[in-house]
């Protein structure tokens, strides 16, 4: 494992990262006509752009993989975490015409995890529903508490190209090729799902009539008694 994570860091930052390096002096002002040389270099530019993204993300895989991502787990706010991930996502949401519904219990528990991935995981459940979402039907966040566990779930409209949910969390799939990617390069639901794991919880995805599930549990946090009881 400590050969192959050598090697996806050499790959992450030696030949994409020398590319967008190049791509971004052309933008400046390169070696081609004047006619063609900002779109061509924004090409290549947003290629190893791409590419820089792609072995990050398959480093960050493996490590996770592996067992050598570390992870701080504390007691989390949930509800203030994912209020903070809304209002980050609410923008592009309303660009493809769709709202997002929060639905929260008000004794809502805290859950142990690393915050800083926790963060992560969300944002990657999110922004694939507000990219595949179909437009003008709601995006809903919904939470509840369990016996020794706190489920977080995103549900999203998905109209005539429903995903398929045993695959779902496969590196590199794509439920609809037709639809553009938007950039990604099909690692952030395996990579949530590692993480989940990592926590001490459960990622999966059920459809449910025209609507995608996409379901996470994670552990609640216990209060510790301290001292003779």
């Amino acid at each position: 494992p400590d050969l192959v994570l050598d090697q996806l860091a050499h790959a992450a930052e030696t030949p994409p990262t020398s590319v967008l390096g190049a791509g971004e002096g052309r933008v400046a002002g390169g070696m081609w006509k004047p006619a063609g040389r900002r779109g061509a270099a924004e090409r290549v530019h947003g290629v190893a752009e791409l590419g820089v993204r792609m072995a990050q993300e398959r480093l960050e895989l493996a490590r996770v993989e592996s067992g050598q991502l570390p992870l701080h787990p504390i007691e989390v706010d949930l509800r203030a975490l994912l209020e903070q991930e809304l209002e980050i996502v609410r923008p592009r949401a309303a660009e493809r015409d769709l709202e997002i519904h929060l639905q929260i219990p008000a004794d809502l528990r805290p859950v142990r995890a690393d915050v800083e991935r926790l963060h992560q995981v969300v944002a990657n459940l999110l922004d694939n529903a507000v990219k595949y979402a179909t437009p003008g039907d709601p995006v809903i966040l919904a939470v509840e508490n369990g016996v020794q566990n706190v489920e977080i779930s995103v549900s999203n409209g998905v109209g005539q190209h429903p995903p398929d949910v045993e695959r779902i969390f496969d590196r590199f799939y794509r439920g609809d090729p037709s639809r553009p990617s938007a950039g990604g390069v099909g690692l952030g639901l395996s990579i949530s799902r590692e993480l989940v794991t990592a926590l001490g919880g459960r990622l999966w995805a059920e459809l449910e009539g025209q609507r995608l599930r996409v379901r996470m549990t994670l552990p609640a946090q216990t209060q510790l008694l301290l001292g003779p009881v």
